[in-house]
């Protein structure tokens, strides 16, 4: 904890006496607890966006780094490394990933050479299971375990994609901690933008410098996306995010 942070926790004890849980009088968050939800909100989506969009593109793991070929014993699964890289929305860091995919019902049997781009099935359920230690945007050493999986479907082999995301696990940004699942959808990576007023997401956010645990909701919208929820037991947090401000 920095001494900027300490400082403002130790006069919010001062001023309000509040230990687990403040009195009636207070109703609010402090503006240094809301900037601070804020950035771990931008975190947070940046992050689970970011998985899917890799989810969805595909990565192109060298042979080195391949450590588990997909076999019928394995499940059709491959593992493989992410060397030390920047990697847009997970940052600058390393990580591995394990990777399943079926193809209008049949496991591929080689999901590495897999692209959303080239095949030709009208149906692909797709696992992608990333574990990441990076840094955010604002420099928060990160550790992340999020699964994607992704049910994509198109009318024909002309059509677009309609991909169903559905995204979940823990995350680290230095000391806050992030346990969170989501759905939502995308005409093919989140980037190609997300379906407003379908899907939603649940989770906690438990940030050490703000006075409880974040209780958050995520709500789609076609241009940004609301996050609310209570904090402890008697404050409440809401604030819109426009997805170009995420880092994906």
């Amino acid at each position: 904890m920095s001494l900027t942070r300490a400082t403002l926790l130790a006069l919010l004890g001062s001023l309000t006496g509040c230990n687990d849980c403040c009195d009636d009088d207070y109703s609010g968050l402090y503006p240094y607890e809301e900037a601070y939800l804020a950035e771990d909100v931008t975190d947070l989506m940046t992050n689970v966006f970011a998985t899917g969009e890799h989810a969805f593109d595909g990565d192109a793991p060298l042979p080195a780094d391949v450590v588990q070929i997909a076999d019928p014993g394995n499940q059709y699964t491959a593992v493989y490394l992410l060397p030390e890289a920047f990697r847009p929305g997970l940052g600058q860091g390393s990580g591995d990933v394990a990777l399943q995919v079926t193809e209008d019902g049949v496991p591929s049997t080689d999901p590495l050479f897999f692209s959303f781009a080239t095949t030709n099935a009208l149906s692909v359920d797709l696992v992608y299971d990333l574990v990441y230690l990076g840094l955010t945007e604002g420099a928060r050493e990160t550790d992340v375990a999020l699964r994607a999986t992704l049910h994509a479907t198109r009318a024909s082999l002309a059509a677009p994609w309609d991909v169903e995301y559905v995204v979940g696990g823990t995350l680290f940004f230095g000391t806050t901690f992030c346990d969170f699942n989501t759905r939502f959808f995308a005409p093919g990576p989140p980037s190609a933008g997300i379906v407003g007023g379908a899907g939603d997401g649940a989770g906690f956010i438990d940030d050490p410098d703000v006075y409880d645990i974040f209780e958050v909701n995520i709500n789609y919208g076609s241009e940004q996306f609301g996050a609310e929820g209570p904090v402890g037991c008697c404050a409440y947090y809401s604030a819109g995010f426009y997805y170009d401000q995420l880092f994906f």
